[in-house]
């Protein structure tokens, strides 16, 4: 088992010769004889990017809470955080096999396309996505393309190993596009403060968001 805490990545290489980057705040088990049987298993809470040996004798399969994502060799992201409503996955060369719990026909992921499985509907609605922007946290850069202020503030507090918090009841519903490297916390909420007119305070660990210019 390997478990990242908040602030943390690392790569870790298995046995069968299988990388998986995994991101902050995320765990991947798999068992003392994972390459030894039939098929190769691991289980992933949180985020991984997975680069898969390719093994047509021994598929691949990735347990997330409700789905198993099953490849022969390939890469893609997958994100199961336990407190978000969704579980994305991102094919971004070769092919998986995604399937939910009690289903027996998979539904096939190529490359650029993601499967968003909503757990509360157990719904999966599949959509085409520049693949290459998905997994750049494990180049310490983070890519957003109109992804939503409450969603980008989420990352921004795994990726800082911060805590952000709103006024009671607020809601953000604009969105960002752009892309965050090696720039400070500070320098962050300066640019949020500049497009957005967010106004916000510092303490610690925590930061404080008094007002905003995107809210319902």
């Amino acid at each position: 088992m390997k478990f990242n805490l908040k602030g943390n990545k690392s790569m870790i290489r298995l046995t069968d010769g299988t990388k998986v980057w995994l991101n902050v705040n995320s765990q991947l088990e798999y068992g003392e004889h994972f390459n030894k049987g039939n098929t190769r298993e691991v289980s992933l809470k949180g985020e991984g990017y997975f680069e898969v040996f390719p093994n047509a004798k021994k598929p691949f399969i990735v347990h997330a809470s409700d789905i198993a994502v099953k490849v022969l060799g390939t890469a893609f992201n997958l994100k199961s955080y336990a407190g978000e409503p969704t579980i994305e996955t991102t094919v971004i060369h070769g092919k998986v096999g995604i399937n939910k719990q009690g289903a027996e026909e998979s539904l096939i992921l190529r490359p650029n396309q993601r499967a968003v499985f909503k757990k509360d509907t157990k719904a999966t609605n599949v959509e085409q996505v520049a693949a290459e922007n998905i997994a750049e946290w494990k180049e310490d850069r983070l890519v957003f393309e109109e992804t939503p202020i409450s969603e980008v503030l989420s990352k921004i507090e795994a990726y800082y190993n911060v805590k952000i918090r709103l006024k009671k009841g607020d809601k953000l519903d604009c969105t960002l596009t752009g892309e965050i490297g090696q720039e400070g916390i500070e320098e962050i909420f300066k640019l949020l403060e500049a497009t957005y007119a967010i106004r916000y305070r510092i303490s610690g660990r925590n930061i404080y968001v008094d007002d905003y210019f995107c809210k319902n």
